[in-house]
């Protein structure tokens, strides 16, 4: 069986952006997850369209095979915070959302990758990140962060054995999401080293390579209006206070 390698990295131009919101648009769709009155292909919020927002992508000679989000808790507070308006966090806080896998792209190639080696890689991609945060010493002590997802119930299992706690009971989505139940599991980025240093096989994922974001590409207000406006309706469903806070990040 010949070995494919993916590329586990950051989107470098606002169509590869573009492509990873479409392809968790369409998932999520397929799912159920989103509501009728949301007709644009693209899954886009908010918190996307920060600049401090971090876009993870498993690319494969090209092809989009997964992508995730990583959200830093800020005025916007988190996505999770819709779920669990209650959650107390302190920065630095980063919330690994939007984590999606193309299964379209059929058995020919998760017969040499699995579907759980992308949601790892693009986890150990996120590590990098914490990483390099450390070696920049952009805070003071990256153990500290505290790492936030919202999961369904069939999902948190193997959340734990990535030393995710349960921080909320199983909630109900609104907005443009169905009724759909979910929880809020959280833990600091220190407990995933130690994990990761004790576990063979989470090492070969989260390994001690360096995840620079400054190379990503940089969101400007043209892209926010292109994404919230001409894209999709976002703008139009935005809080008063959302607009606020995304004019003044690019003032």
């Amino acid at each position: 069986m010949q070995y494919r390698p993916v590329e586990f990295r950051f989107p470098v131009s606002r169509d590869e952006l573009e492509e990873a919101y479409r392809l968790v648009g369409r998932v999520y769709r397929d799912r159920g997850y989103l509501k009728p009155d949301w007709t644009s292909d693209l899954w886009v919020t908010p918190h996307c369209l920060l600049p401090d927002t971090i876009v993870l992508l498993a690319d494969l000679k090209g092809q989009l095979l997964g992508t995730a989000s990583l959200f830093w808790l800020g005025e916007m507070g988190l996505p999770l915070h819709k779920l669990c308006p209650e959650l107390q966090l302190n920065p630095p806080a980063v919330e690994i959302g939007k984590l999606v896998v193309d299964k379209s792209l059929g058995p020919g190639l998760f017969e040499s990758l699995a579907e759980m080696g992308i949601v790892i890689g693009l986890f150990g991609k996120a590590y990098g990140v914490g990483l390099w945060l450390e070696k920049e010493r952009i805070f003071p002590d990256v153990d500290e962060i505290t790492l936030c997802i919202a999961v369904l119930p069939h999902h948190i299992p193997f959340y734990r054995k990535l030393g995710f706690q349960p921080a909320s009971e199983l909630r109900s989505y609104g907005r443009v999401f169905t009724e759909l139940d979910a929880c809020c599991l959280t833990q600091n980025f220190g407990n995933l080293r130690r994990l990761v240093s004790s576990n063979r096989l989470l090492a070969k994922f989260f390994n001690s390579s360096q995840a620079d974001p400054s190379s990503r590409y940089r969101l400007s207000w043209d892209d926010v209006v292109y994404f919230a406006k001409e894209r999709t309706d976002l703008w139009d469903r935005m809080s008063e206070r959302e607009r606020e806070i995304l004019v003044s990040a690019y003032k």
